[in-house]
């Protein structure tokens, strides 16, 4: 279990297990395979990863060479695929927290534009909410 008391959970599809780190990933994923096995989707990823930031020095008075390195800020959804030619990233939530607003927010102000996403999903306790990243001002 980790810090949200999540079970981690396996599944076996097409001779190749896959690992999550919920029930309602796991729960997710069983509503994507039939799916793609009828080649409604395709191309299903999980834990693409996205980066929000670049990595970057900054000067500071905590470390002896006065320069400390940041690291690039990267944001990790559950799942991508295309479905009619539109590429979709899912997350599933069981809870909100603070930093997963922010890198949100972070990441449809760029998926479009950056990563050609044209549809977030958020699945918070199994109700979706879908987000059209194309449709940013």
């Amino acid at each position: 279990m980790n810090k949200y008391k999540n079970k981690k959970c396996s599944i076996v599809f097409q001779e190749e297990t896959y690992h999550f780190d919920s029930k309602a990933e796991m729960a997710y994923f069983n509503l994507l395979t039939p799916r793609l096995k009828k080649f409604q989707i395709e191309k299903l990823k999980l834990q693409p990863q996205f980066q929000l930031s670049e990595p970057f020095i900054i000067a500071t008075d905590k470390t002896k060479s006065g320069k400390s390195r940041m690291p690039a800020m990267i944001y990790t959804p559950d799942f991508e695929y295309f479905e009619n030619g539109k590429k979709i990233v899912v997350e599933v939530k069981g809870k909100i927290t603070t930093d997963y607003r922010i890198r949100l927010k972070l990441f449809l102000a760029t998926a479009y534009a950056k990563y050609r996403v044209d549809t977030f999903i958020e699945v918070i306790k199994g109700k979706e909410i879908r987000y059209e990243c194309g449709s940013v001002i």
